[in-house]
């Protein structure tokens, strides 16, 4: 298990377009950006036993690679989620039960044959890991694409800093430079949210 430490923010148009020479303004070592296309399926029950519990199982294709992701949100306040994580390497878009922790096992081994993809996300991610003096590595991702459930869909555009290595109030204050140069709006709800949320009406 690992916990997920990260600010989410709406990002504008004019800010997308500005990112890449802020982040070259910051003076922070960083890794040259890539773009990867993102497929994820996230599944539940038909009651939706799984959203009542605060869980987000999630499969998602990452370029060539297959990833088992269950999710438990902790706490979000002002864009800034911390979430309990369990991912691990999978061979396709099919869950495997034996790969997660046996609380999880228990837990979904009775409605696995119920489970199924209750909304997807498809998105092209641009990576900059952005290394700061003190030690903190930061990953700032620009997510571009839409959530599609059933006949529904919606477009979003995100950013996010994800805190790889070191203190929270590297983060604040990192995040606090892109806050003032770009126009961000703090984003509380997680993508899986907007999926239910979707999915709810349709």
């Amino acid at each position: 298990m690992s916990q997920e430490i990260e600010l989410k923010f709406r990002i504008s148009r004019k800010a997308i377009e500005q990112l890449p020479v802020f982040i070259e303004s910051l003076q922070v070592r960083h890794e040259a950006s890539h773009i990867v296309l993102q497929i994820s399926h996230y599944l539940d029950t038909p009651e939706l036993l799984l959203q009542q519990k605060g869980i987000a199982l999630r499969l998602r294709k990452e370029g060539d690679q297959y990833i088992q992701t269950l999710k438990r949100e902790n706490s979000v306040n002002q864009g800034l989620h911390q979430r309990d994580e369990y991912e691990e390497k999978i061979e396709g878009m099919r869950i495997e039960l034996n790969k997660l922790p046996k609380t999880f096992m228990d837990l979904l081994a009775p409605i696995k044959d119920q489970l199924h993809c209750i909304f997807s996300t498809e998105f092209d991610r641009t990576i900059w890991l952005l290394k700061l003096n003190e030690g903190t590595t930061i990953e700032c991702a620009l997510d571009i694409g839409r959530v599609v459930a059933k006949d529904h869909q919606e477009k979003f555009a995100e950013l996010e800093l994800e805190l790889k290595e070191g203190s929270i109030d590297s983060l604040l204050e990192i995040a606090a430079k892109f806050k003032s140069a770009l126009e961000l709006i703090p984003e509380d709800k997680s993508k899986a949210e907007r999926g239910y949320a979707l999915y709810e009406t349709r």
